[in-house]
């Protein structure tokens, strides 16, 4: 059973979509068809629905033709309902008041109609155009306020009549009736039919509208997004939507309160259902429409109104999560953040903040990438205050972030958190290169690499801070902190890195001093640079950096600007700048205070500075000059070690310019002042040559005494003992000769041949100075020494121990000569005989050293003693008192004896003289040729006179 109404339900009726049947004004007589018809198109004729009925009511009592009866009742009954419609509206530009003039209307017969609509059907039941019939039957109803009765025909309409014109309007007033029947699962395929041609239809916002509603109210929410969302983006769509998501300039109002009611319907549709999460699996397989922020937008602040604010802040932030790059959802985060901040959720409010930075990091980069405009996706691109809201807010909570995680640092030593806050810190600034805070906050992010113990990267945050942005107050602090960074890593590292880090920290501590001069650290760092490039040997740039240290610091802060004065100083010596090094030292040293400990390495350099000076003039051949410099350093630099060398170096210019006299008091002072010094060998030798140059040979002969004793290396101490030696022979300083050579002799035994010579320097001093005993002594050191058997000896000593053997021999020949044989004889020729022994002994050993003249001579000799010895006997003294027989018997006895030493004599000369066929030939083998021709005038007298033979025995 249809629940009934009254006429007063019909006027809520929605009437505005409905069209009304066009007249018919086609004759309605048949003899009218050929006739013609002059119409002025001037005048102005309103129609005259009286005087059509009369005339069709007419033609239904006077004709019986099916066709025209048919054709009268439906134009009668159109009259009937048309001239009630006209009636209660007015004529367009007319007005509505009331004429009082005018004839009253009769009261609408609205039944007459719906008789004639009723009496057609009944009366013509299956004619095709029947549904004009029944469209016109169902309005008559719904004017007299039959509802039921019209949806009853409107069904009847389209069930029987699908295809006709009438259709999508029979159905959307079907909807319409059923609607407010609450009859919602009958409205909605009503509706749906209404709108079957789509959005050509002129019912399709309104069905569309109230087709969701009839869902809804079947609680069948998810179905009833998609007419609510169809209508969404019938007003929505291929529209660019501004900040002002209030104010839909292009909408009318009517249009924006069915907008507004729709995305209401839509927010608590999805609240019905899982909220945010059925909102995001909706879209998740379509297209995101440009609207679809405000979904998400419309469901939060439908959670915020019940006070879900979990859930509103969760809608929230999803769709920033579903349209990372679209710039509404970069501002519903944000939305969120601010709903977590008002609520109290501090936790809540990090965790979205970071959210929200991930979030920013793709949409700038999705836009950076995109069309300007962005309509290639989203159809939106967000206008400036939009874009300066968004970066504003994320520079904001990057910020926040890294402060916050910092701290939590800091407390923690996590290098989790540590982590966290350089990855905010260093968004920010890549993020933001222009923003006042990005040189802050690189300068935090360095400092939480500094903390985390990643040094080098610390290193390169703190050298962009203070030298890749425009001034700003941490430049100072962040290249300083870069400075005291690098040390603290090269603490750590060692080998090749070490002196890696070492360069790039001198070049970083370059750049700070010279783009901030006048931070107070500038003159600290200035002398670490200074003092490191000196010490890597880069002595130009030392030296720039150290003058720039002059250039800014005031005298008044002393220590530094002593530490340049000593680098400019040290700088210029190295570079041979030996002047400008003077100067500096100089000056470095009149800001030194008497006690400093490394005043006097200050004035050793000074002292050098004037040294090498003094050296230059000296390779360049100035002597004069160069001595001039080295004396200059006794004034200078007094007590400098520096100034021993130049005082020697003083003396050696004068040495070499061979001015003796003026050196030797040099060299004297040195030697006296400097008793200890490692120069002593030098100036005494260099004493010595003076000495010797100007002719006082005893004097440099001393100082030969004091190089021997100084002297380590044994041959040039012996070279120095004989030198002196020399000298003092040469010098008549006889006894110092003599006590030098016998110094030689006992301190250097070897070379054996050379103390020999020494042996005979001693003798030829003591035969000079008449001394025969010490000669005699010192030969028979020689003969004693040199052994005449041993083969290690060269010529030379066995010439003088041979010659010091024959010396010694002569003594005993003298003896032998001197002593006659006399009675009485045995006694006598005992005696002879003996010191004949001693003889021949002695010239034998000086024969034994096979040295030629020596043996030819002692040959000679030997031969001389026996035939002496020989004459000796026969010429010795007769016994007394023999008779002549016993005195003839004595000579031949005497004779006897005798015979053999001559024999021996005549021997030992032929022996001798025979050395003349080897090419001997001396005056001792001539001696033995003379004696020969006297022993044996008849083999030897003719040699002897013929010298030819002699020479050709040669």
């Amino acid at each position: 059973m249809k629940p009934r109404f009254g006429l007063a339900v019909a006027a809520i009726v929605f009437t505005a979509g409905c069209s009304v049947a066009p007249k018919d004004t086609s004759p309605t007589l048949k003899s009218l068809e050929k006739r013609t018809v002059t119409i002025d198109t001037t005048a102005q004729v309103k129609p005259d629905a009286s005087k059509a009925k009369q005339s069709y009511e007419a033609l239904l009592k006077n004709t019986d033709d099916e066709a025209l009866r048919r054709r009268a009742m439906r134009r009668l009954a159109d009259l009937e309902l048309m001239e009630q419609e006209e009636e209660a509206t007015p004529a367009l530009g007319e007005s509505a008041d009331i004429d009082s003039t005018a004839t009253v209307p009769a009261e609408p017969d609205y039944a007459k109609a719906i008789a004639l609509y009723e009496g057609l059907i009944k009366s013509f039941p299956d004619r095709e155009d029947n549904d004009r019939i029944y469209y016109q039957l169902s309005r008559a109803y719904e004017q007299v306020g039959e509802i039921e009765k019209s949806l009853d025909v409107l069904t009847t309409l389209v069930e029987k009549y699908p295809n006709t014109k009438y259709y999508e309007e029979a159905q959307f007033r079907r909807g319409e009736l059923l609607f407010v029947f609450q009859e919602f699962a009958k409205a909605e395929p009503a509706y749906k039919e209404a709108i079957r041609l789509g959005k050509e239809s002129p019912f399709y916002e309104r069905a569309t509208y109230k087709r969701g509603w009839s869902l809804y109210k079947q609680e069948r929410y998810l179905d009833a997004l998609e007419p609510f969302l169809a209508l969404v983006d019938l007003k929505l769509a291929n529209n660019r939507l501004g900040e002002n998501l209030d104010d839909y300039a292009f909408l009318s109002g009517g249009d924006k309160e069915v907008l507004n009611d729709a995305f209401r319907v839509i927010s608590l549709c999805f609240s019905h259902l899982d909220g945010t999460q059925t909102l995001s699996d909706y879209f998740t397989n379509r297209d995101g429409a440009n609207y679809e922020f405000l979904l998400y937008r419309g469901l939060g602040d439908f959670f915020v109104k019940q006070e879900r604010y979990l859930e509103a802040a969760q809608a929230y932030r999803t769709f920033g999560g579903v349209r990372t790059p679209h710039p509404q959802g970069m501002l519903l985060t944000i939305k969120a953040i601010e709903l977590y901040k008002e609520r109290g959720y501090a936790d809540l409010v990090v965790e979205t903040k970071e959210e929200f930075i991930n979030r920013y990091a793709k949409y700038s980069t999705y836009w950076a990438n995109n069309s300007h405009y962005g309509f290639d996706e989203y159809l939106i691109r967000s206008d400036s205050s939009i874009e300066k809201r968004i970066n504003d807010y994320a520079a904001e909570s990057l910020e926040e972030l890294g402060r916050i995680y910092h701290a939590r640092a800091q407390k923690s030593k996590s290098s989790a958190d540590f982590g966290k806050a350089i990855k905010w810190y260093q968004m920010f600034a890549r993020s933001f290169l222009q923003h006042p805070k990005t040189p802050e906050m690189n300068f935090l992010l360095a400092e939480a690499l500094y903390e985390d113990g990643r040094y080098t990267d610390a290193i390169r945050e703190y050298e962009k801070t203070a030298y890749n942005y425009r001034r700003h107050e941490l430049g100072a602090e962040a290249g300083y902190a870069a400075l005291v960074t690098y040390e603290k890593y090269k603490g750590i590292v060692g080998g090749d890195d070490r002196e890696f880090w070492d360069r790039i920290a001198i070049q970083s501590a370059q750049r700070f001093t010279k783009l901030y001069p006048k931070d107070p650290r500038t003159a600290t760092v200035l002398v670490k640079v200074v003092d490191e490039l000196f010490e890597k040997q880069q002595y130009s740039q030392a030296s720039v950096f150290a003058k720039r240290i002059l250039a800014i610091v005031p005298k008044s802060q002393t220590k530094p600007r002593r530490q340049a004065m000593i680098v400019i100083a040290h700088t210029s010596f190295e570079e041979e700048a030996f002047k400008e090094a003077e100067v500096m030292y100089s000056s470095a040293l009149r800001l030194t205070a008497a006690d400093d400990k490394n005043r006097a390495a200050l004035v050793d350099r000074l002292a050098a500075s004037v040294y090498k000076q003094g050296e230059a003039l000296r390779e360049r051949g100035q002597l004069e000059a160069s001595t001039k410099e080295f004396l200059r350093i006794a004034m200078v630099a007094p007590s400098s070690a520096i100034r021993v060398t130049a005082d020697y170096d003083a003396a050696a210019n004068m040495l070499a310019a061979e001015s003796w006299a003026q050196a030797i008091p040099l060299l004297e002072a040195f030697q006296l002042n400097h008793p200890g010094h490692e120069l002593q060998a030098e100036v005494t030798n260099n004493l010595a040559i003076a000495y010797l140059e100007s002719g006082n040979h005893i004097k440099a002969a001393d100082q030969l005494q004091k190089i021997a004793t100084a002297e380590q290396d044994p041959a040039r101490q012996r070279d120095a003992i004989w030198q002196s030696a020399g000298l003092y022979e040469k010098g008549q300083a006889f006894d110092s000769a003599v006590g030098a050579y016998k110094r030689y002799i006992k301190e250097h035994p070897t070379p054996f041949d050379q103390a020999v010579e020494a042996r005979q320097k001693i003798i030829d001093i003591f035969a000079k100075t008449g001394q025969d005993n010490s000669v005699r002594f010192w030969q028979q050191e020689v003969v004693t020494a040199v052994q005449p058997n041993t083969s290690n000896y060269n010529d030379r000593s066995r010439f003088i121990a041979a010659s010091a053997a024959l010396a010694l021999a002569e003594p005993a020949y003298e003896t032998f000569h001197a002593r006659p044989i006399t009675a009485p004889l045995k006694q006598s020729i005992q005696s002879k005989r003996q010191s004949m022994e001693a003889a021949l002994k002695a010239f034998n050993l000086a024969a034994e050293y096979r040295v030629a003249d020596i043996t030819t001579a002692s040959t000679f000799r030997i031969g001389e003693i026996y035939n002496e010895f020989s004459q000796a006997l026969l010429n010795s003294e007769r016994p007394k008192g023999l008779s002549e027989e016993a005195l003839d018997q004595f000579e031949l006895v005497l004779e006897d004896q005798a015979y053999p030493f001559e024999e021996k004599a005549i021997e030992i000369h032929q022996a001798n003289a025979e050395r003349a066929a080897s090419g001997l030939y001396d005056q001792w083998v001539k001696k033995s040729f003379t004696a020969l021709a006297t022993l044996l005038p008849a083999r030897y007298g003719k040699i002897e006179r013929n010298e030819a033979i002699v020479n050709e025995l040669r």
